[in-house]
């Protein structure tokens, strides 16, 4: 298993393309209705999973690209600066860019997880009767028995979960007045049995790793929305319809007060977002499901899952990779006079992926170039150590 140029072009333009369809899907009642939003989350989660592992496997295979491609490979494998005798291209610069800002920024998220992490445990208890009978309810419908710290926190305007091992449900100070609680403490919990928790740190990890790219911002806003819905899906799925007119009425009575956080926590999941439009969104998904009471159809969710094992299996076992064919760099070059392959120096280095490196004079003329080997003056090598050494010898 290794990191190259190549398996980090390919996640980020898959990364690209998944996101506009999560965007499609998201933007459109009818396509999420139809496909589901529990299905449409399971796929975003393998996409992300595989995000987070940007690499070759030992069995994966290279798939040459001839056209585009290789112009943009070897944009960025040119040098570009020479620093003590070391030369260093494009790509190693920012590569190391990419790296360092990758780890201050991962660095960063962990002391202010810890941190978050103290200031709940510092937060004041709820003693509310109301609070704990909802709370004791809803753990009995869902059998379950793990123990949740309810807390107050007057930095927040919405109710929220947080910690996946031990996990605070926070409570604005100024919600003490309200009774029904049972829908905004269910909507937590669907939160966390669902690990919709452990897929915000996923995604702020991946924000982490590819913080330049700003689509992966993009898809941690619909991730987020994702997690909303799937919870809004999961109260249709499994109460009456008065509890799924209690909860909408919750959510819109939480919503109207919303205002801005003033912690900024993105590792929580929280009753209600702020955005109006949203909610708007949340809300009319909420009542045609309640007029409709149908499934998703069969074919539709057949469908994107054989679009999500598609895509893990491709990523997993194919590559795709820049390649040039001999007779066309031949052709650009001018090849007559300076492919002599009976000189010292000039010889071919097999990749791992089964392409060529050309030296000539001991300078790297072309890389993943696809040769024909039927020069019986041509030497093929596999390291540069047996070229240094069988060279010497002619």
């Amino acid at each position: 298993m290794h990191f190259s140029f190549s398996s980090l072009i390919n996640m980020t333009v898959a990364c690209c393309i998944l996101t506009g369809i999560f965007y499609l899907l998201l933007r459109y009642n009818r396509l999420l209705s139809r496909f589901g939003t529990s299905i449409v989350l399971a796929v975003a989660s393998v996409a992300l999973i595989r995000f987070l592992i940007p690499i070759e496997f030992p069995f994966t295979k290279s798939v040459y690209i001839y056209k585009i491609y290789p112009p943009v490979y070897r944009f960025f494998h040119s040098e570009l600066i020479r620093i003590g005798g070391n030369s260093f291209n494009l790509y190693q610069i920012l590569l190391g860019i990419s790296i360092i800002g990758s780890i201050v920024l991962l660095i960063g998220s962990a002391v202010k997880y810890v941190q978050i992490y103290k200031f709940c445990e510092n937060c004041d208890s709820v003693k509310d009767e109301h609070i704990d009978q909802a709370l004791t309810q809803v753990s009995a419908e869902m059998k379950k028995n793990k123990r949740f710290h309810v807390v107050e926190c007057n930095f927040i305007t919405t109710p929220q979960i947080f910690g996946i091992h031990k996990s605070f449900i926070l409570i604005p100070a100024a919600d003490h007045d309200i009774k029904n609680w049972r829908p905004i403490l269910k909507h937590e919990l669907i939160h966390y049995y669902h690990g919709h928790l452990l897929y915000n740190i996923l995604c702020n990890i991946m924000c982490c790793l590819y913080w330049w790219n700003p689509l992966v911002y993009l898809f941690r806003k619909l991730m987020r929305h994702l997690m909303e819905m799937d919870v809004d899906n999961t109260i249709t799925r499994s109460g009456s319809r008065e509890e799924v007119y209690d909860y909408l009425l919750c959510l819109s009575t939480v919503a109207a007060k919303q205002a801005e956080n003033n912690m900024q926590n993105p590792w929580s999941a929280s009753f209600a977002l702020k955005k109006p439009t949203f909610f708007k969104k949340r809300s009319e998904l909420l009542l045609e499901s309640i007029k409709c009471e149908r499934k998703p159809f069969m074919w539709s969710t057949l469908f994107l899952g054989l679009v999500m094992c598609s895509f893990l299996l491709i990523s997993i076992f194919v590559i795709f990779e820049p390649s040039s064919r001999f007779d066309e760099i031949f052709n650009e070059t001018n090849g007559e006079g300076i492919w002599d392959f009976s000189k010292e120096g000039c010889f071919l280095l097999q990749d791992e992926s089964g392409t060529y490196t050309v030296y000539v004079d001991w300078e790297i003329f072309s890389e993943q170039t696809k040769f024909p080997v039927d020069d019986p003056n041509i030497r093929i090598y596999l390291s540069l150590e047996e070229a240094h050494e069988k060279e010497s010898q002619k």
